[in-house]
């Protein structure tokens, strides 16, 4: 039997980088600037208590696979390339690449996660959704359509994108190894896991507590 921890993540500036000012400026015209650093506190008390459940779980970390949204699979002649992103994302502030860092230091092994051509396919159409692409080249002359299309484009890659992931999961997690992936709320990563593969929740699952299966819940710090 092999364990997968599942933590879902909200992404911080640090981890959106030149998506971020676009983003924070359709926040700003549509969130009061109080709920908006209210909202980054409670992220940042997020990352505070994952780390500190993660410490209560008494893993062994040399045995611990680390899984991350948004960290492509890099060919064998860029060996490394995964670990100097975690770094390069850390060094400029993500809580999540912090944590990353901080878990393999403990000994835990990194590895890609994400297909490198689904993630640029995914980045251009969320350009164009908050209107960064070129305005010379509408996709439909109101542009109703074209909002409509992209949400229809961004559902497809985002099930290529779980599909990936978990074979991902399934050819690198081995017999009786824990892995801990941090993956955006959207995803839907569980139904396409092989059934060998039991996963927990750490920080619980990414809907309603009223559903979330107490005896699967892992301690949450306080």
């Amino acid at each position: 039997m092999r364990t997968l921890l599942l933590v879902p993540i909200v992404h911080t500036a640090a981890d959106l980088g030149r998506l971020e000012h676009s983003l924070e400026q359709i926040r700003s015209a549509a969130m009061p600037r109080e709920k908006i650093e209210a909202s980054r506190r409670q992220v940042v008390r997020f990352w505070d208590e994952l780390r500190s459940a993660i410490q209560r779980l008494s893993l062994d970390f040399t045995q611990l696979v680390v899984y991350q949204d948004a960290l492509p699979v890099v060919p064998g002649h860029q060996s490394g390339l995964e670990l100097k992103i975690v770094h390069e994302l850390a060094a400029v502030g993500s809580a999540n690449h912090l944590l990353l860092e901080w878990l393999i230091e403990q000994g835990a092994t990194l590895k890609g996660t994400e297909s490198a051509e689904l993630l640029v396919a995914e980045y251009t159409l969320v350009r164009k959704s908050i209107g960064l692409a070129d305005a010379s080249q509408p996709l439909s002359e109101d542009g109703s359509e074209s909002e409509d299309t992209i949400a229809d484009q961004l559902a497809d890659l985002l099930t290529s994108r779980d599909q990936f992931i978990a074979e991902r999961i399934d050819k690198t997690l081995l017999p009786n190894q824990t892995g801990i992936i941090f993956l955006g709320m959207l995803h839907h990563l569980e139904k396409w896991l092989p059934d060998d593969v039991h996963v927990k929740y750490p920080m619980g699952r990414p809907v309603s507590p009223s559903t979330i299966d107490s005896e699967n819940k892992l301690p949450l710090g306080s």
